[in-house]
């Protein structure tokens, strides 16, 4: 909207000032009414000139907004199947991980229970007949 109050300020200072400076110089009044005229002549031709680039503008705005959705929409489409594919692709790998790690943990617990049993320096060094 600002654009449009700006365009319009613009214009209307234009043939305002125009106006201004064709009152104001001395002139006889059938060269007057001839500039004049002139002058609005030319004042259409800018308005019709300006329309014409800004509804060649909102053309282009509204044609590069649907390419870009058509475009965006495209590449989300592409992603989200290229993520199930690879959902998919990893599951086996997933389940082998889920498995070793399991293995592991077990491994793990009994390495620690067979730690937790075992006799430990101090006990051993009670333990000794050197030092009884």
């Amino acid at each position: 909207m600002k654009a449009k109050s700006l365009l319009f300020g613009f214009v209307a200072g234009t043939l305002v000032a125009g106006a201004a400076v064709l009152l104001s110089a001395p002139s006889s009044g059938r060269d007057l009414r001839d500039r004049i005229k002139i002058n609005k002549d030319e004042a259409v031709d800018i308005l019709a000139e300006i329309k014409a680039r800004a509804t060649e503008l909102k053309d282009d705005t509204v044609y590069a907004t649907k390419v870009s959705k058509e475009t965006i929409n495209q590449f989300l489409s592409e992603v989200k199947a290229r993520i199930e594919y690879w959902k998919l692709e990893i599951e086996p790998h997933k389940n082998e991980l889920s498995s070793q790690i399991q293995e592991i943990e077990s491994a793990v617990g009994e390495l620690e229970g067979i730690v937790g049993s075992s006799p430990t320096p101090k006990k051993m060094a009670n333990k000794d007949p050197e030092n009884q």
